[in-house]
Order: C-alpha cells, then sequence, then structure tokens
C-alpha cells in the first residue's frame, strides 16, 4: 500500500513538475511576446507620426495649390476684364479710323472747293486788271457821267468778290488745319491708349504663367505626398502582420498568447484587414485627385 501511493505521488510530482515547466515555458514566450508587442506598438506610433507629418504636407500642399487656384481664378478674371477692355479700345480705334476717313473725304472736298475758288479768284484778278488797263487806255472824255458810275460799281462788285473768295479760302485753310490736328490728336491718344492695353495684357499673360507653373509644383508634391501615406501604411501593417505569425508559431502551444494577439492589432488601431489597407490616411476634397487628373486641372 505504501509502495502503490508513493509511486501515486511520485507519478504527480512527475505531472506537476511537467505542468511547471510547461507554465515556465509559457511565462517566457509570454514574456518574449509582450516585447515583441512593444516593439511593434512602438513601430506603429512612429509610422502613425511618419503618416500625419506626410498628411500635413499633403494638407498644406492642397492648402497652397487652392490659394494658387484662387489667385489664378482671380488673375484669369483680369486678364478676361483687360481683353474685354482691349476690345473696347480696338472698336473704338476702329470708330476713329472711320471719322479720319470721313474728315479726309471732308477735306478732300474743302481742298477741290479751294481750288475752285483760288480759279474764280484768279479769274476775278484777270478781270479786274484787263478793265484797269481799258479804262487807262481811253481817253478821258469818251465816258458819259452815267457810263462811269457803272464801270465803278462793276470794279466795287468784283472787288467785293475777290475779299469773299479770299477769306472763303482763309476759312476753309482754317478749318482743314483744325480737323488735321484734332485727327493727329486724337489718333496719338488711341495709340498710346492700345500701347499700354498691350502692355497690361503682356503683364498679365507672365502672371498667369508664373501661377499655372506654381499650381503645377504644388501639385506633384501633393500627389507625392499622398502617394507616400498609403506605402508608410502598408509596409507597417505587413510588418506587424509578419511579426504577428512568427511569433504565433512559436507560441501556438500557448493559449494565453494566441488569445493576446487581438490586444496588438488593437493597440495598432487595425480592426480588419480590408478596413486598414483601404482607409484614407488623408482627409482631403474629393475633387483631387480622385475625380481630377494632372491634364483636366491643367485646363
Amino acid at each position: 500500500r505504501r509502495r502503490s501511493a508513493c509511486e501515486a505521488l511520485q507519478g504527480e510530482v512527475t505531472h506537476l513538475r511537467k505542468v511547471y515547466n510547461k507554465l515556465t515555458h509559457d511565462i517566457e514566450a509570454s514574456h518574449a511576446y509582450k516585447g515583441e508587442l512593444e516593439k511593434l506598438i512602438e513601430q506603429g506610433r512612429k509610422s502613425e507620426k511618419r503618416a500625419e507629418g506626410a498628411e500635413n504636407k499633403a494638407a498644406k500642399s492642397h492648402a497652397e495649390m487652392e490659394a494658387t487656384r484662387r489667385k489664378l481664378d482671380h488673375s484669369l478674371h483680369l486678364n478676361r476684364k483687360m481683353a474685354d477692355d482691349y476690345d473696347a479700345v480696338s472698336r473704338s480705334v476702329a470708330v476713329t479710323k472711320q471719322r479720319l476717313a470721313e474728315t479726309k473725304a471732308q477735306l478732300d472736298a474743302v481742298l477741290s472747293e479751294n481750288r475752285k475758288l483760288e480759279k474764280k479768284k484768279l479769274r476775278l484778278t484777270q478781270e479786274l486788271e484787263q478793265k484797269s488797263r481799258e479804262q487807262q487806255q481811253m481817253p478821258g472824255g469818251a465816258f458819259f457821267e452815267g457810263e462811269t458810275t457803272a464801270v465803278k460799281q462793276n470794279d466795287g462788285i468784283a472787288a467785293n468778290r475777290e475779299d469773299l473768295c479770299c477769306r472763303q479760302l482763309e476759312e476753309n485753310i482754317r478749318r482743314v488745319v483744325e480737323l488735321e490736328k484734332r485727327n493727329e490728336e486724337e489718333l496719338a491718344r488711341h495709340k498710346r491708349r492700345e500701347a499700354g492695353f498691350k502692355t497690361q495684357l503682356s503683364e498679365k499673360n507672365k502672371e498667369v504663367r508664373a501661377l499655372i507653373k506654381l499650381n503645377e509644383r504644388l501639385m506633384v508634391r501633393a500627389e507625392r505626398a499622398m502617394r507616400k501615406i498609403p506605402s508608410i501604411n502598408k509596409r507597417t501593417y505587413q510588418r506587424s502582420r509578419s511579426s504577428t505569425t512568427d511569433s504565433g508559431r512559436e507560441g501556438e502551444a500557448v493559449s494565453s498568447t494566441t488569445k493576446s494577439r487581438p490586444v496588438h492589432r488593437q493597440a495598432l488601431g487595425v480592426h480588419d484587414d480590408k478596413e486598414f489597407t483601404n482607409a484614407p490616411a488623408v482627409k482631403l476634397t474629393p475633387q483631387f485627385p480622385e475625380t481630377m487628373t494632372r491634364e483636366t486641372w491643367r485646363e
């Protein structure tokens, strides 16, 4: 009876020793896995910090891009306004050219009238000279008193006609000079306005081109930052998953180790593989870059 009792005690001691060894192995595996979990959690925190930095960079680039887009819209609005003003000036120049053509026609008419008046003046002068020569050639008593009075009246009428032609000629010349001067001033004013508008348009076009180049650079930076964020998250997830799989293979016999795996995934903020890989790391406006490419943005 004592021998059987001793054997039973010895078997129980052996069993307890095996349980003790197993528990010791489980505790060591748990400590090792705990250290591994702490390393993975630290790596997850670093990855989150990097992702936050990339997110902040992307948000900053997006804000700069929005500001540049507003500047570009404002510049394009000013450019369109200046183009409308330039069209108005062009129409005004066309009207001025039409007026110049009309004035030139009037000027030609006045010049033709001047030539006619000069011919008339020359003819009247010749008639006066001829009459004065005839009057000098005739003897003094050849005329009656009535005939002398008629000759004097005719001479007065011819002189008046000559004076009238001279006055009309001077008035026409003065009108021609005034019209030419006014046309030259108006044409010079329109040319100055047109040159000013051309200069402003070239400056605005330079500003618009510079803003477009800046916007393209900001868009490239935003795209690079947004491509960088999913790669950071994916790399962290793959590293954590491979480490978890290796630790799980080592401690498959330990039930506590298997139960602690979801704790590690929750500590990293991961609840589902699909949710982790497809979760957007940056919250930007939906119009960029999902529904807008670089070509459409440039347009």
